[in-house]
């Protein structure tokens, strides 16, 4: 499935589940009080990333373990920071926010499922790594 829709697929549902469940940002973006929340905000956040680190690893076979855990953790610091965007305002705001996250979202996911073809240090330095 090409990029786009694989993140359209996955934000789309994420979105929306976060607007039908307002108690979930908190534990996301972990904005807690408590240590046992703390803790359950972490496992929520090691499980997301996890699942995020296996899509990238499907995705970019050629990337090293390390380079899916890094992009699984800077993908899911992309969504949380890009997250006020999405869910707020009116109908047209809420979309043109989720468009962006998403349009982020493959910019920087879209070099990584290429090979050492693509130009550029940083690539070639999370690809050996």
């Amino acid at each position: 499935m090409p990029l786009p829709e694989l993140i359209d697929r996955l934000v789309g549902p994420f979105l929306e589940f976060r607007r039908n469940a307002p108690g979930f940002e908190a534990l996301f973006v972990g904005s807690v009080v408590s240590r046992e929340l703390a803790e359950r905000s972490q496992a929520l956040h090691q499980q997301l990333k996890q699942r995020v680190a296996g899509i990238i690893q499907l995705r970019g076979p050629h990337l090293s373990a390390d380079a899916v855990q890094t992009t699984a953790e800077t993908s899911v610091q992309i969504v949380k920071g890009l997250l006020p965007l999405a869910p707020n305002g009116n109908a047209k705001q809420r979309k043109r926010g989720e468009r962006e996250l998403k349009l982020v979202l493959v910019r920087y996911l879209a070099p990584l499922e290429q090979t050492e073809r693509v130009p550029g240090s940083l690539l070639r330095t999370r690809l050996r790594h």
